[in-house]
């Protein structure tokens, strides 16, 4: 029988406090993914002892990596009185060295099956039931990836630093944060997601790259909203040489519109008036993106044939 608490009592005393109990939330979201069991049925690892499955120890820097704490060493705090503990079901709380030890150890075997793992949940969350599409959120571009990622995690806000689970760089040559169409802005320490009203301006954003690449569906969703809400005639020209992915911007857009989870449960996603573009887009996506899609597929037939 896997570890862990069968019934937790939480209470609210303290008025500084929120009632969002964001650790036991947590717990709750792993306990609901399973993620424990899926974890040790995914990650299989010669272990040197059996005290604690290969889950429980990728488990236990999961509740300080996503309450904050930037280094391994300060999960000396979360010793203290036994709650970490408790709620990820292992017999103690590994120290630093131990944990530093075992991620290292595993880190070539773990990495891959670990991003496997990540994109069955994000297939799972994105595509809708019954739906025939085979276009998911797991298949989009890091970029892509990030952003969205960034937008459920810390909305329209800043932030010092972000766990990247993504695979990109923020930083250096080719960083998100750089170039003339750098995704983030840096100022100091800290990091802002640019929207589609700073983006979508620049007349390459979308556009295929000097290699021939596709450029991350972000950008062309950006400059998609850019475009119908400044220049609307310009968007078969733009649909017909950038190419994008139209499903997979669909599905990016109604991420980011945050429909899944309305109703209360999660507060605006985007900024308001990304918002309101998203959901013109969206409400508007046959006259808007497909129609054009055709119209310059009939363009570029048309050019086609002149030669």
């Amino acid at each position: 029988m896997p570890r862990g608490p069968r019934k937790l009592l939480v209470t609210f005393r303290s008025r500084s406090l929120t009632h969002s109990g964001g650790a036991y939330l947590l717990h709750r979201l792993f306990s609901r993914l399973r993620l424990q069991k899926r974890l040790t049925q995914e990650i299989r690892v010669a272990q040197r002892n059996n005290r604690s499955r290969v889950g429980e120890m990728l488990l236990a820097p999961l509740y300080p990596m996503t309450l904050g704490l930037e280094r391994i060493e300060t999960t000396q705090l979360l010793r203290q009185n036994g709650v970490f503990q408790y709620l990820s079901g292992l017999p103690s709380y590994p120290d630093a060295s131990t944990l530093r030890r075992f991620l290292l150890r595993v880190a070539p075997t773990a990495l891959p099956r670990l991003r496997r793992l990540q994109d069955r949940f994000l297939r799972r969350m994105t595509v809708r039931p019954g739906s025939t599409s085979q276009a998911s959120l797991a298949g989009v571009d890091s970029p892509t990836r990030f952003s969205t990622l960034w937008r459920y995690t810390y909305r329209t806000g800043e932030a010092i630093v972000f766990a990247n689970g993504t695979h990109v760089e923020l930083d250096g040559p080719g960083g998100l944060s750089s170039g003339p169409r750098a995704l983030v802005e840096k100022k100091k320490r800290k990091y802002r997601l640019r929207d589609y009203s700073e983006r979508g301006k620049d007349e390459k954003a979308g556009m295929p790259g000097g290699d021939g690449q596709p450029a991350p569906i972000v950008d062309a969703l950006q400059r998609t909203l850019w475009l119908m809400e400044n220049r609307p005639a310009q968007l078969a020209e733009f649909l017909r040489e950038a190419h994008p992915n139209r499903e997979q911007m669909r599905l990016v857009a109604q991420a980011l519109a945050g429909p899944a989870l309305k109703g209360g449960e999660l507060p605006d996603v985007s900024s308001s008036g990304e918002l309101a573009a998203l959901t013109k887009l969206l409400a508007n996506w046959k006259s808007v993106v497909e129609d054009a899609a055709v119209d310059a597929w009939d363009q570029g037939l048309g050019k086609h044939a002149r030669r």
